[in-house]
């Protein structure tokens, strides 16, 4: 029972600190009318409007009388209701405490989640002080106490009529955003917003001659001393708006400037380098490959210097077509609860090395087959299902061969400059600016606090990937890339040509072998069924396809089958070559696993 007690005292403070954190206010306006009197009183009205979030009941008022001033005939009110004077906070009601020169007034009312707006009425006896050349008002009408915001504030000061607006001066002092207006009899103070914590204060001197008496008054002149102290701040003031204003053009211009330099740089080189040299009699089709060079040859110009898995897919099945390797599908069938349900059958498919092969073969040709299809295979045959599970086994050992034998194909192809080393310069520059432009951008932002450096900084991050496009080709590379394109354009749309005879059904394997480094194999198939149907049902026989074949020995049934091997060997090469999976969750490849995981999808209320 003891623990159900704690628990159930625990949740109810939980509960009701959940209102409590919540609870908050602002003031919308503030809305002050002083109204200057010839016997140097004032009478001041203020009308604030709260709006309350959370549960209030009292507002308390601070002010500070100056030495011979006093307040008098008080009043609160609210929608024309005057609350009564009474101890105690029962709502609608007010009460004063005095301590020393500071007069605290409260009044209570109950307010939750709503807007209200109350009234405060009160005399100031001698707000005006009299001198010997000018009477002066000098009063904060909102002190620094208040520790909210109001968003809009208006403080209209009433002179005794006939004041002139030429024998009036006047000044303000709060935030340097406020305004203030001189009239004839009537002085206007506004500041929207009025921060938290910030006065609004206000110092008028008109002539003697409209005061005819105060209990504050002496025979000194007063207009020297209110000159040269309003001298001094006006000074400050203006001195700070200046340094705002600098500030404020130096945080829009120079984001502006520095992102006009990045893109200015970026575009200039990219107009001087980053367009591809063009061949002017480059065709639109090829109806033939444009040489005879290597599926990683192909993919060095088509992919910048790079290869990647296909491109190993790409060779393997280019070995298969100069008869090195032979492709191999086997068929097994399987019943389905001991021949209840039938049959099912699966493909399997495997390559065999031809060990009395007469052709040459490169470097890293050698190596794919002796170090890694057939690396510690006994025999000569080994299935796509062996490869796979080895691969899983010894992951870092079969990345670590792939690495080799792409370092063995780019050696191969160290002939083939690819990349102008013209263009390669400005693109390292553009990074390096992209980079310093972030970190002038985090320093300057910081330092100023503007989040318009967001935009340079946001151009300095667009820079870093944009510079890669100002790197181009050599003229070379450019023209046979051009051509590998046009052999590229045939092979997608051939079937739409009207112009082109269909190509001999013998060619359909060396199309095939490059159509996947140019990433078009399941077109290439397509292309090959709609115009050869009558071979895609029936065996290819010996005219092409010669060593893609079943166990038994027979050519491959389709053109179907073919896609089928091909994209069962492309999933094995690129697991087999594929980054290595983190459980510490820093990165790499992704695992097989999991499932588990959710979605899918001067004063103050109180």
């Amino acid at each position: 029972m003891r623990v159900l007690r704690a628990i159930c005292v625990v949740a109810v403070i939980g509960f009701c600190a959940v209102p409590a954190q919540a609870k908050s206010y602002y003031i919308a306006s503030t809305d002050i009318t002083a109204d200057v009197r010839t016997d140097g009183s004032m009478h001041v009205r203020e009308v604030r409007t709260f709006v309350f979030s959370g549960t209030f009941h009292a507002v308390d008022r601070f002010t500070d009388l100056p030495a011979g001033a006093s307040v008098a005939n008080i009043a609160v009110s609210e929608g024309g209701t005057l609350y009564r004077e009474a101890p105690g906070e029962s709502p609608g009601t007010w009460y004063t405490q005095r301590e020393g020169n500071r007069l605290q007034i409260t009044w209570a009312y109950e307010a939750t989640d709503e807007t209200r707006t109350f009234a405060l009425d009160f005399d100031v006896i001698g707000a005006v002080s009299k001198h010997a050349d000018y009477a002066e008002l000098y009063w904060q009408f909102i002190g620094t106490e208040w520790g909210v915001k109001s968003e809009t504030t208006r403080v209209t000061v009433n002179l005794p009529p006939g004041v002139p607006k030429a024998e009036t001066k006047a000044w303000a002092h709060g935030p340097l955003w406020g305004n203030i207006e001189i009239g004839d009899s009537r002085v206007s103070l506004t500041c929207d917003p009025l921060p938290a914590n910030k006065m609004l204060e206000g110092r008028i001197l008109l002539p003697t001659a409209f005061i005819m008496s105060s209990p504050r008054q002496d025979a000194l002149e007063t207009l020297p001393r209110v000159m040269a102290e309003e001298e001094v701040w006006v000074d400050e003031a203006n001195a700070e708006r200046r340094q705002a204003r600098a500030s404020l053009a130096f945080q829009l211009a120079a984001p502006a400037i520095l992102a006009i330099i990045g893109i200015g740089v970026w575009l200039r080189a990219y107009l001087a380098y980053g367009r591809e040299f063009k061949d002017p009699n480059a065709p639109q089709y090829l109806r033939e490959p444009p040489s005879d060079s290597a599926p990683t040859e192909v993919a060095m110009i088509w992919k910048w210097g790079q290869l990647s898995p296909q491109d190993m897919t790409a060779t393997v099945m280019d070995l298969v077509r100069r008869g090195a390797l032979r492709l191999i599908v086997t068929t097994e069938r399987h019943q389905r609860l001991g021949g209840l349900l039938g049959e099912s059958t699966e493909q399997g498919y495997a390559i065999e090395r031809v060990r009395d092969y007469q052709g040459e073969l490169r470097s890293f040709e050698r190596y794919l087959i002796n170090d890694i299809l057939f690396d510690g295979v006994a025999g000569d045959r080994i299935s796509l299902e062996e490869f796979q599970q080895e691969a899983r086994r010894h992951p870092t050992s079969s990345k670590t061969r792939y690495d080799n034998w792409e370092k063995l194909a780019k050696k191969e192809a160290q002939d083939i400059k690819v990349i102008d080393p013209a263009s390669q310069r400005p693109m390292y520059v553009t990074m390096v600016l992209g980079a310093l432009l972030i970190a002038c951008s985090i320093g300057l932002g910081s330092m100023t606090q503007s989040p318009v450096f967001a935009v340079s900084g946001g151009v300095g991050f667009l820079l870093i990937p944009m510079s890669l496009a100002i790197l181009r080709r050599t003229p070379e590379a450019a023209r046979e890339l051009q051509r590998w394109q046009a052999f590229r354009r045939y092979l997608t749309d051939f079937s739409q040509l009207k112009e082109y005879p269909p190509p001999a059904v013998v060619l359909w394997e060396q199309y095939l072998v490059y159509a996947i480094t140019l990433g078009v194999a399941d077109r290439v198939i397509e292309q090959f069924k709609e115009l050869y149907p009558q071979v895609a049902e029936q065996a290819v026989g010996g005219t092409a396809f010669p060593h893609w074949v079943t166990a038994s020995g027979s050519p491959l049934s389709g053109m179907d089958a073919i896609g089928s091997a091909l994209s069962s060997f492309s999933t094995t090469v690129s697991t087999a070559t594929s980054s290595f999976s983190s459980s510490s969750g820093s990165g790499g490849g992704f695992s097989g696993g999991g499932g588990g995981g959710g979605g899918g999808g001067g004063g103050g209320a109180r």
